[in-house]
């Protein structure tokens, strides 16, 4: 009969900071991209800065009204939601 060792689990475990930023806190990116023309291709009149929006909610509310004002759309918070969420405004790094 053969003899079976066992070895238990090995657990590793990871350091985790928290770094919030004012557009970090909810967005997790300082800047948001919205395809005005809809061709799927980030021209520079199309991102957003987010990060000078304020936090959270701040952020939702100013992407509502610059979106609205400067691009003739009606949208609402619900569709800015935190995040990659949005349906209409992608997250972007720069």
């Amino acid at each position: 009969m053969k003899t079976v060792k066992y070895e238990s689990p090995k657990f590793d475990f990871q350091e985790l900071k928290l770094m919030e930023r004012v557009a970090d806190q909810c967005w997790g990116f300082h800047y948001g991209w919205y395809d005005v023309d809809g061709d799927g291709q980030v021209d520079s009149g199309e991102i957003i800065n987010l990060a000078s929006m304020g936090s959270c909610n701040s952020v939702e509310e100013g992407l509502v009204k610059y979106i609205n004002e400067n691009f003739g759309q009606n949208i609402t918070n619900n569709d800015v939601k935190t995040n990659s969420h949005s349906t209409i405004v992608k997250p972007r790094n720069s």
